[in-house]
């Protein structure tokens, strides 16, 4: 089996992990929301709502703020926060209200989150999606506030304006790439330079680490995962990638339905173009249960694989992998390995992550490259050898040659060296004694 080297750093920089990647990313799927709202004809919302008093710990001034209860952290806060947006979402449920789009996460000068939500939605349920947000964001102590944009607050989105994307993209950019960020500046938070821009995103992103806090968020498209898109973009570029689909859908022998679905949904991920995908994996109203491609995990593939086992010793081996603990002690957890198309009598695995890797230490590297080294110059010096003992072979052949035509020139006893003249002098004799 061959063996590829691969720098942890370089791996960790082409993946999300790099936050110019991860950026980009996700404009791309809040242009794609934008654009199916656009042509579904809906309107948009940009929302702000801020925890209660309590998990704040200093006032704007710096001072202490006499409201805060001692114990409060950004972990806390930022469980309130999910716990009235469940509330809400519950509450859209059950109104068959419909809205979708993304939340982003945020801190104030103390440390406490924040959120900024983008929504989306008919214009016929706008007021009552407004409604019922503010509801639920205000039931906690917010009947004392005098201005209840304090708490919650909400700005209709005007296309001629502004354009929805630019309402939040200024967010994804502060917490996440702030290299394009040199002419930006945040006055209200004290942000005036490249540097200072530089420094607010660190602190916003070691912020939200230590506090376990998820820094985005999206909703209301619960069929078009992420992951999945990430699958398909595996399979290669253009027209490399439609060969591999193509390949794919006659090795699984799929029909014109399912590789004509598979194949839209590559090309849609493979130009970044989230609306369209989102469309072919159900629609903004489709649910994940439907949707034509799900994510393949390894524990699925490896209990398959023990159903497919002809002997019970085979099961048993894959059992025990599957039992292993990982270097921490822990069972381990399920790793992505493809994507599964659904089809109408059967679900077909789509295997993309066939290479298996393993970290090793910069020393183990090192000892196998010193031993693949030591491995070509041996195959160096044979492949040398083989064309030294060539050479002496053909030398060899062509004296044997040469000695084989000196022995049938010899044949009658002298040595022909030139047949005409030969003849010629066999004729002239001939006469004389006649």
């Amino acid at each position: 089996e061959s063996e590829k080297w691969v720098n942890v750093a370089e791996a960790a920089s082409a993946s999300q992990s790099n936050p110019i990647n991860r950026a980009a990313f996700m404009a791309v799927r809040i242009k794609g929301l934008k654009e199916l709202a656009e042509n579904e004809g809906m309107e948009a919302a940009f929302i702000t709502i801020t925890a209660p008093s309590r998990f704040h710990s200093t006032l704007k001034s710096g001072q202490p703020n006499p409201q805060y209860a001692q114990g409060s952290n950004a972990r806390l806060a930022n469980n309130w926060f999910k716990g009235v947006f469940q509330n809400i979402r519950s509450h859209w449920q059950r109104q068959k209200l419909t809205p979708f789009g993304c939340k982003v996460t945020e801190l104030h000068h103390d440390g406490c989150p924040h959120w900024h939500v983008l929504l989306f939605a008919p214009k016929e349920q706008m007021q009552n999606i407004e409604s019922i947000m503010e509801q639920h964001s205000m039931i906690d102590g917010g009947h004392e506030l005098k201005n209840k944009k304090v708490r919650f607050e909400w700005v209709d989105i005007d296309r001629l304006k502004g354009d929805p994307v630019s309402y939040v993209i200024k967010y994804v950019a502060k917490g996440l790439d702030s290299s394009k960020l040199d002419d930006v500046q945040d006055i209200k938070n004290g942000v005036t330079s490249e540097d200072e821009n530089h420094i607010a995103t660190q602190k916003m992103k070691m912020g939200l680490s230590a506090a376990g806090i998820q820094q985005f968020g999206f909703f209301g498209i619960p069929a078009a995962t992420s992951t999945t898109w990430q699958e398909l973009r595996r399979m290669g570029k253009q027209d490399d990638g439609v060969k591999k689909v193509d390949m794919y859908a006659r090795k699984l022998n799929l029909s014109e339905l399912e590789r004509f679905t598979l194949t839209m949904l590559y090309q849609a991920a493979d130009r970044g173009d989230w609306a369209a995908y989102c469309m072919a994996m159900g629609g903004i109203y489709g649910k994940r249960k439907d949707a034509p491609l799900k994510i393949l995990y390894s524990t699925a593939e490896a209990m398959q694989s023990m159903t497919d086992a002809k002997h019970y010793d085979d099961a048993q081996k894959i059992k025990q992998t599957l039992q292993e603990l990982n270097r921490y002690g822990e069972p381990p957890a399920a790793k992505v390995k493809g994507v599964t198309i659904k089809c109408d009598w059967r679900a077909v695995h789509l295997v993309t992550r066939q290479a298996q890797y393993r970290v090793v230490t910069k020393a183990e590297y090192k000892q196998s490259e010193t031993a693949m080294m030591k491995h070509t110059l041996s195959m160096m010096d044979v492949w040398e050898k083989a064309e030294y003992f060539e050479q002496l072979a053909q030398a060899r052949y062509e004296q044997i040659m040469e000695m084989v035509d000196e022995a049938q020139s010899r044949a009658d006893g002298f040595v022909v060296l030139d047949v005409e003249a030969y003849l010629e002098d066999r004729k002239t004799s001939c006469r004389e004694r006649v």
